[in-house]
């Protein structure tokens, strides 16, 4: 007998306890989703993701997917296959990079602020994504005085957060909040819908940085697709570069 179990990296202790313990003499395999974690998340989780790659020996087949393979460490896998999907556009109608120099490197979440009180002006509903707790929260002080709605979402709050239950488990953007504030907790394997009769106006901000400098390429090209409908904007705000880089990637047929 066997068993197929699908999962994310953060799911694989659990899942191989769980199912040792509830079928003992079942062979187990495993469908690893956003497989290329296993290199995103090294510099800052490398006891978890060496946890997670000893806890891989219990299976007796493990097919990682991602729709960034860039990065993904293929030396654990003995066999590549590239699938092209159809109807595979980004689905964000309007891009653009803020800059902002490094004078004004300690402004950065007042800019954001300013920004997003100017975009719920315009009726358009912000979900945030900055990889710095304490920034999210500062953040959300920011705008809660200019009078908007915020849900925060991250790693430390989402036991027992409404706004994370209706994102993750509903796969909705509360009618109650202008903005929603996360980290990258949401950033990947989350799936948006629109809700009926809900008519607003949506976009994704990514705010990259010295505080918030965990977005690689491959998670910057995962962020925008949390919403899977069209969508008004998608937006990076970033200091500027001090040295010209040679290196891209295509955004637009990511």
């Amino acid at each position: 007998n066997q068993l197929v179990a699908v999962m994310t990296i953060n799911q694989v202790e659990n899942f191989v306890r769980y199912l040792s313990q509830t079928y003992p003499n079942i062979k187990l395999n495993a469908i690893l989703d956003e497989c290329h974690d296993i290199v995103e998340s090294y510099d800052y989780r490398y006891e978890d993701i060496k946890k997670f790659v000893s806890v891989l020996e219990n299976f007796d087949t493990v097919i990682g997917i991602t729709a960034t393979p860039e990065t993904v460490y293929k030396g654990m896998f003995d066999k590549e296959y590239h699938i092209e999907m159809e109807n595979a556009d980004t689905s964000f109608i309007k891009f653009h990079v803020l800059w902002h120099d490094y004078s004004q490197l300690d402004d950065e979440l007042s800019l954001a602020a300013t920004f997003l009180e100017q975009q719920v002006k315009s009726k358009v509903s912000y979900l945030v994504m900055i990889q710095n707790k304490d920034n999210i929260e500062t953040l959300k002080s920011y705008l809660e005085k200019l009078g908007m709605s915020v849900g925060v979402i991250h790693a430390d709050n989402k036991d027992g957060n409404l706004c994370f239950e209706k994102v993750a488990y509903k796969g909705t953007f509360p009618l109650f909040y202008h903005i929603i504030l996360t980290t990258s907790l949401i950033a990947e394997g989350i799936s948006i819908e629109r809700s009926q009769g809900d008519n607003r106006k949506f976009g994704v901000l990514a705010l990259v940085s010295n505080h918030s400098n965990l977005f690689s390429p491959s998670k910057l090209k995962q962020v925008p697709h949390r919403f899977r409908f069209d969508y008004h904007e998608y937006t990076i705000m970033m200091k500027e570069s001090k040295h010209e880089s040679k290196s891209f990637f295509d955004l637009e047929n990511s």
